[in-house]
Parts: C-alpha cells; structure tokens; sequence
C-alpha cells in the first residue's frame, strides 16, 4: 500500500491513532472531498501520492492509504526538525 513504508510500528502513529485518523478521512472523502484536498495540500502531502491512490487502489482503501500519508508526512516533518534544531 502506498505511504506504509515510513511508519514506525509501535508508537502513537499505529493503531488507536491510525484508526482514528482513517475514520476522519472517510468522513472528509464521504463529505467533502475537496475539503479533504485542501487539508492534505496544507499538511503538504506529496500531490503525486494522493493522486496515485484515487488512480491505482480500490476505494475501499482510499481512507488507509491517504491516513498513512498523512503519518508518514508528518513523521518526515518531525524527523526534518529534530535534525535541523541539533545544529
């Protein structure tokens, strides 16, 4: 699946958290997609990602995929401060 590959297992951005975050996505993708457009372009998550999850993976799968995107984007956010503020 598209945007699994950097969550670490284990911590805040599994499970409770995930599911969480899904079911607010399917709320957004069941009532305002382009809502949810506006939030991910603020979160910057990457335009071409989210664009290959509505074309390549079944709807049923939007929801997940697009939350692990969001996860990993702010994991890469966190990462990218934590180096930056050790200088």
């Amino acid at each position: 699946m598209i945007g699994a590959n950097l969550i670490p297992e284990g911590d805040i951005y599994s499970d409770e958290f995930r599911k969480m975050l899904t079911e607010s996505v399917q709320n957004k993708l069941n009532t305002s997609l382009e809502e949810l457009k506006q939030i991910l372009y603020r979160l910057d998550v990457s335009e071409q990602k989210v664009t290959q999850i509505f074309q390549f993976e079944p709807s049923i799968n939007w929801p997940s995929a697009l939350a692990n995107l969001i996860i990993e984007r702010e994991i890469l956010r966190l990462n990218f401060r934590k180096k930056h503020s050790e200088n």
